[in-house]
């Protein structure tokens, strides 16, 4: 089994409730303090690991979750994709 980080997670959450967004968009919700660099590393990683799949356009990077993204589950979310109490 592939062990995946937290950020790689967060970045294929928010990619997940925000298809066809930007790298940007993704990397200013998931990086600390609103730190761009970290946002952008993590989501470069979760491109690498094959969890989101950056198509790029004139205008920039859309990205969208793929199948392998898709059987992720988010430690904050059970099995159906519903918030768990406490974890949010």
């Amino acid at each position: 089994m592939t062990r995946y980080g937290r950020q790689q997670i967060a970045a294929t959450d928010y990619v997940r409730r925000h298809p066809g967004c930007t790298k940007l968009a993704a990397a200013e919700a998931i990086g600390p303090h609103g730190s761009i660099r970290y946002g952008y590393s993590a989501v470069n990683r979760a491109i690498d690991a094959g969890l989101i799949e950056a198509t790029l356009y004139p205008k920039g990077y859309s990205l969208v979750v793929t199948m392998r993204g898709n059987g992720l589950v988010s430690p904050s979310h059970d099995a159906l994709g519903q918030p768990m109490p406490g974890r949010a």
